[in-house]
């Protein structure tokens, strides 16, 4: 047993042992001191006692005193904050509630706290008990109120979380909870100069920490409407003062892995809630090592926290991870097994202990009985909270955390109980029996919940219909992704549900729209037609027929979207394609959904001179200057390097992207300035070492805010046969799909001023203003809020790869990068494409499942994950621009089975990563870091790319040029990735490019036979 009784090593006084003692006591010592910072709204601790007392006794008029439980739906203000506080002081315990839970759960929820009435500003969720919305007083008619006496036993707030039996469960936590936290506060000061955001929900546990903490002892708490963005806490810091913070596992890594200078100033972090990154906490102790970092433990049952380690460098080698901690203050821990103690080392169900514990859960006595037991150790009896979580403690007391013990889950950071959802699936009728697990999806789509049902015969539900009962009674994350109607539930031999069975019985589910109507009009369905047996090479096209079961690529994809537009005068993104793929589906959404975007409001321009960037470009406007895209030939022949170097200037003239000047600091975009930054050509010509001097120039660091996105380097070879022509491109202004277009324009350049003229180019470059009004144009036509809901439900549960030698952790946007290539024969791509045709597939989806599975068997993992690029085009005017519009989408692929199988999997999960493929990507990663605290291992997974066509050609006249391969971009911020690139006879290369300074060249070389080996010729 480890345990940590008051000791008041921090303060020589005592606060209270309630929040309203501690308050009251912050509001005494500090009137005029900010309480609370919300917006525009700065409210002293003076004025937050008296709108408090007002509420309190505008709730005493309404019956409300001790022993009552409040529930309260209101968004988060200071107004709110004194409501709480006027509850704690008629000496009631508050509910926070959130209102955008469906009406029938909070009118469940009410119910279960007996509520005398309901606080909330819109109509109240049981009918049955009163509604009272509160209004702030007009000067002069505030209400005085004397706090009702109470103790620190008596509750002073009730947190809901998912139960088992079907109803959630409500945590009674009592007021020294809390209370306990902050007289010995012996993890961080709160106090007066202690600025704290206050970013967790309120219907949480966890503004236990960020709300009560400051308000208990004098601090400040700015309240955060959004999810904490280092942009968004590098404002706070500047405009508030901001500087310590108990934060979410995942928002702390995310900051130290995009901007950790924004914890510049700050005091102390706790953070906690899920496993902590130890390289985020070493880049971080590095970086700023004037900051305490400690790790934190504490479910909700346990008032906000209860064990805290003050984290080391020592810590940061632990092969067991890092500790959780010792207790705090009148807080213990001991492991127990069964009913039987743990000695230290000795691993077992983590339980807790002291009189800061929940009391109960409402309304379930048999719950409470079944989690708060009693232990007899050495003749003395302890009060214990089962936890639910393994670990262990060492010999000086420290605690580890090892998992989690039953089938509880963590889905976007909420516990949830299978349980509950069975229960409330039970009661829909129709319904005769269910079961729910959180599955990896059988399209490797992510951990989410899964729901199978047994239809009653007499009157079947449908998935569907089920789906939409759920939706009514529960929660959002609580709704499972995938619903199936089985025949039977299969058993194990103890009679239960047989749950592993049922998730072997999961089929691939493709993210598209299933509307039953076939198109209203004729001109869509008839030019689709066309345009399917134009790009497929076909007769005929059923309109059920897929656009990628018949062969169709991306590139394909985003050809047809680029004709649609041309032909029918809509905005048609690629993503689409995806969801809708047939003829007929396709052509019911530009009848419907493409036509209402077109008639939306027009763009508007933005001011003179300025842009906003495109999604692409956002994407990389935070990553290094270093981060350069590379193209480089070897020119021989009759070259004009006068000729070259003004078309070079020509091609920075002729495109706005290449010369503009791109915003780091507020809101993104991209501005001309006048004059444009002239093109930076180093002409190396007659120099000793000039090649291995133009291949430095290359590889150095841009300045995209200066108007330097680009640069030119002529080299010739120590024979002075041949020269080297190279351009470095940042990658906010180039892709793989501008290479084509840099290409083109270059050779038509050189061949004008070869001529002794100016290029005449047939059409002009979209300028700035343009691309952003077509890229809002696009987005108009896409459902950003379902692409969006997609990927947080299908990056649950990703796991890193466990690759031999990877070096884990953040590293550099950039570094040093060595590749192989390995050719693949043309007789060995012909063998996959028939391959995936006849499984329904493209030849991409067969590549990264051959690719998947050459990573598992390395790895030794059942499931892997891979990061794809892709190129979001299809609109005429942006096709034409260089510009980067490249996005990421990430894509899981299960490993197991016979590769066939792995394949048709692949195929399902490219169609339903590709179709939500228009959020942009450091979106998807910002939701992904707001739930997951291993941030890492989404951005170091292996990406994966497969080129569409050859390499562009640069034509020179009476020049013979080609490709300078030892060239590799300084792009890559993965430890591996690979691409195939197709050659014109048929056959590919296979580049696997490692980052030396992440993994060993050893393991690219590994990757490499392996891959080759698995796309052989059976």
């Amino acid at each position: 047993m480890t345990s940590n009784p008051r000791h008041g090593s921090r303060h020589t006084y005592r606060r209270g042992d309630t929040l309203v003692e501690q308050f009251r006591w912050s509001a005494r010592h500090h009137p005029q001191a900010l309480a609370l910072v919300h917006h525009d709204r700065r409210v002293r601790y003076a004025e937050l006692d008296a709108l408090s007392d007002h509420y309190a006794a505008e709730l005493a008029d309404r019956g409300v005193g001790p022993g009552d439980f409040v529930p309260v739906l209101l968004p988060r203000t200071p107004d709110t904050v004194a409501v709480l506080l006027g509850v704690l002081k008629r000496g009631a315990a508050y509910a926070a509630l959130d209102p955008a839970w469906p009406a029938a759960r909070n009118e469940e929820l009410v119910r279960q706290l007996a509520a005398r009435l309901v606080v909330t500003d819109a109509p109240g969720p049981c009918p049955r008990v009163p509604a009272w919305a509160p209004r702030p007083p007009a000067r002069g008619e505030e209400r005085p109120h004397s706090p009702v006496p109470v103790a620190g036993a008596d509750p002073c707030a009730v947190f809901f979380t998912s139960g088992s039996t079907g109803m959630p469960k409500g945590a009674v936590i009592p007021h020294y909870g809390p209370a306990r936290l902050f007289d010995d506060c012996d993890y961080g000061e709160y106090g007066p100069g202690y600025v704290v955001p206050q970013m967790f929900p309120l219907h949480w546990d966890g503004p236990i920490l960020d709300l009560w903490g400051p308000l208990s002892c004098g601090g400040t708490a700015v309240m955060v409407d959004e999810v904490l963005q280092p942009a968004l806490l590098r404002r706070m810091v500047a405009e508030h003062g901001v500087n310590a913070t108990c934060m979410p596992t995942a928002v702390f890594n995310l900051i130290v892995d995009e901007d950790i200078d924004a914890f510049e100033g700050f005091r102390w972090i706790v953070t906690g809630s899920e496993k902590v990154s130890p390289a985020a906490v070493g880049r971080l102790m590095r970086r700023h090592p004037g900051i305490a970092v400690s790790n934190g433990y504490g479910p909700v049952e346990s008032a906000g926290l209860v064990t805290v380690h003050p984290l080391t460098e020592r810590d940061l080698t632990d092969p067991d991870g890092l500790p959780i901690g010792r207790p705090l203050t009148d807080s213990g821990v001991r492991i127990v097994d069964g009913g039987r103690p743990c000695g230290p080392g000795e691993r077992g169900e983590i339980c807790l202990s002291g009189p800061g514990l929940a009391l109960y859960y409402v309304g379930a006595p048999e719950l409470t009985a079944e989690k708060f037991v009693t232990l007899t150790v050495e003749g003395r009896t302890e009060r214990l909270y089962r936890t639910g979580d393994l670990g262990w403690v060492t010999e000086d007391g420290t605690l580890y955390y090892g998992g989690r013990g039953d089938w509880q889950v963590k889905i976007r950071g909420h516990r949830i109980e299978p349980g509950e959802v069975e229960h409330h699936a039970d009661q829909v009728p129709g319904v005769q029996r269910s079961a729910v697990l959180a599955v990896q999806g059988g399209d490797g789509l992510g951990a989410a919940l899964c729901l199978w049902f047994v239809p009653d015969p007499a009157a079947p539900a449908d998935a569907d219909g089920l789906r939409r009962a759920l939706a009514r009674r529960l929660p959002e994350y609580l709704v499972p992704r995938d619903i199936i109607p089985v025949g039977t539930l299969p058993l194990t031999r103890n009679g239960k549900v047989d749950r592993r069975a049922l998730e072997s019985t999961l089929a691939p589910a493709r993210h598209r729209r299933t509307d039953p109507a076939g198109p209203s009009g004729d001109a869509p369905h008839t030019a689709l037609d066309a345009l399917f047996r134009q790009l497929l090479d076909r007769d005929a096209v059923g309109p059920e027929d897929d656009f990628f079961a018949l062969g169709g690529s991306s590139l394909d994809a985003a050809r047809l979207c680029a004709r649609l537009g041309a032909a029918l005068g809509v905005t048609v993104p690629v993503s689409q394609i995806y969801r809708t793929p047939t003829v007929r589906a396709l052509a019911d959404w530009l009848d419907r959904d493409a036509t209402a975007a077109a008639d939306a409001a027009p763009v508007t321009a933005g001011p003179s001179g300025a842009a906003a960037l495109t999604s692409g470009q956002a994407g990389y406007l935070q990553t290094s200057d270093g981060f350069s895209c590379l193209l480089s030939w070897w020119i021989e022949g009759d070259l004009d390097t006068a000729a070259l170097t003004a078309a070079l200037e020509d091609l920075h003239a002729r495109h706005e992207t290449l010369r503009a000047r791109y915003a780091r600091s507020g809101p993104p975009s991209a501005q001309l300035s006048s004059p444009a930054e002239p093109l930076e050509i180093h002409l190396l010509l007659d120099r000793p070492s000039a090649v291995a001097t133009a291949q430095a120039l290359l590889c150095r660091p841009l300045a995209i805010e200066e108007g330097r996105v680009w640069r030119a380097v002529l080299a010739r070879d120590t024979g002075g046969t041949a020269t080297l022509l190279g351009l470095s491109f940042h990658h906010i202004a180039f892709d793989g799909w501008t290479e084509r277009l840099v290409v083109a324009d270059l050779a038509t350049a050189y061949a004008a001023r070869r001529a002794g003229r100016a290029p005449v180019w047939p059409v002009a470059a979209p300028s700035l203003a343009a691309l952003a009004a077509e890229e809002e144009r696009r987005f108009r036509a896409v459902d950003l809020a379902a692409q969006r809901a997609y990927w947080q439900d299908a990056l649950r549960g990703v796991v890193g790869l466990r690759l031999p030698g990877v070096r884990p952790g953040p590293a550099p946007l950039a570094g040093p990068v060595e590749s192989l290539r390995m050719r693949v024969p043309a007789e060995v791509l012909a063998y996959w494409d028939r391959t995936a045709r006849a499984l329904g597939c493209t030849r991409f989806a067969a590549l990264a499942a051959v690719f998947g599975q050459a990573l598992s068997e390395i790895a030794g993992q059942p499931e892997v994950a891979v990061l794809l690029p892709a190129a979001v085009r299809g609109e005429p005017l942006l096709d034409r621009a260089v510009v980067s519009r490249m996005n990421t989408v990430c894509l899981r692929l299960r490993a197991t089975g016979p590769l066939a199988e792995q394949v048709r999997r692949a195929g399902h999960a490219v169609t339903a990563a590709l179709a939500a493929q228009d959020l942009p990507f450091h979106e998807v990663v910002a939701d992904f870091a707001a739930v997951r605290h291993d941030l890492h291992v989404l951005l170091n997974l292996p990406v994966f790319l497969l080129h569409d066509q050859p390499r562009a050609a640069l034509d020179l006249p009476e020049c013979r040029v080609r490709l300078a391969e030892d060239q590799v971009a300084q792009d890559q911020t993965s430890a591996l990735a690979a691409e195939v690139l197709p050659e014109a006879g048929g056959g590919a290369v296979l580049r696997i490019t490692v980052r030396t300074d992440r993994a060993p060249v050893a393991l690219a070389e590994r990757l490499g036979r392996c891959f080759v080996r698995l796309l052989a010729v059976p």
